[in-house]
């Protein structure tokens, strides 16, 4: 409850990083990786010759972003309240819909472009919207019930 604002910056930037990273890791892919454009992609600033996806960049910078805003939004009318009880929950409460925009910014290309489908043998035999909308749903589940235990 007596966190600084730089500290509150600091972890929710280390705790969306991982879990950007997560999410970013822990999609589904593609067995036949379609070739990225010249246009889709971005010089990395530590290697000029290693490229990355934009739209990974962006996902991750909108979500850090994200998390970081509810954060000190929620600790901010905590703080203006003064309400203790609001005040101890603001940290649950910035994490769980932090990590729940995180996940859909990582992932929201999945809803229009499906993920996936694969039969009993592991054949791909399509690409589905609803499954994508399924595995971010439970997904979203997931993250917010995880950290309730910290309660």
């Amino acid at each position: 409850p007596n966190a600084s604002t730089a500290s509150v910056i600091f972890w929710q930037w280390a705790n969306q990083t991982h879990a950007a990273a997560m999410n970013y890791g822990n999609r589904p892919i593609r067995k036949q990786q379609d070739p990225r454009k010249a246009d889709e992609l971005v010089s990395a600033p530590w290697d000029p010759q290693t490229k990355i996806d934009k739209r990974a960049v962006k996902s991750y910078l909108g979500a850090v972003g994200s998390a970081m805003a509810v954060s000190l939004s929620v600790r901010w009318v905590s703080l203006r309240i003064r309400n203790r009880a609001l005040l101890l929950l603001a940290p649950v409460c910035g994490v769980v819909s932090a990590a729940v925009a995180n996940l859909y910014l990582t992932r929201a290309h999945e809803l229009t472009e499906g993920i996936e489908v694969a039969d009993a043998d592991g054949n791909c035999i399509g690409r589905s919207q609803v499954a994508a909308q399924k595995a971010l749903l439970e997904t979203a589940i997931s993250r917010a019930v995880l950290p309730l235990p910290s309660l």
